[in-house]
């Protein structure tokens, strides 16, 4: 933990009672969470901090115990180091989707 003061200001515009949390932004990765089902039901199985989302499961298993019907979502904040454009891209063999501030950039599910 960082020793330190913070200042937070915020005005809020309306009234009422308003609670304020503070998390600190760890550098690391993005946190992906891994769910043994395709969609996203119950407790994750396995939670972890991954770098570089450049995975390659292959014929593996992607979990403990599952190697197919399972999804993973990564959260986290991406910080580039240049102000440039950047690439993102997904690769997937049953339906992926890629979400940045809550826009589907990518989106791509398998027909049902």
């Amino acid at each position: 933990m960082l020793a330190g003061s913070y200042a937070v200001h915020y005005t809020p515009t309306k009234s009422g009672n308003y609670e304020a949390g503070v998390k600190l932004a760890k550098s690391g990765g993005l946190t992906g969470q891994y769910f043994e089902n395709v969609w996203f039901f119950y407790t994750p199985v396995k939670t972890t901090v991954t770098p570089t989302i450049k995975l390659d499961w292959g014929l593996g298993k992607v979990t403990d115990s599952a190697a197919d019907y399972v999804s993973v979502r990564w959260q986290g904040k991406v910080k580039p180091l240049f102000a440039e454009t950047h690439t993102f891209s997904l690769n997937s063999d049953d339906g992926a989707k890629l979400w940045v501030d809550n826009v589907v950039l990518i989106g791509a599910c398998p027909p049902r």
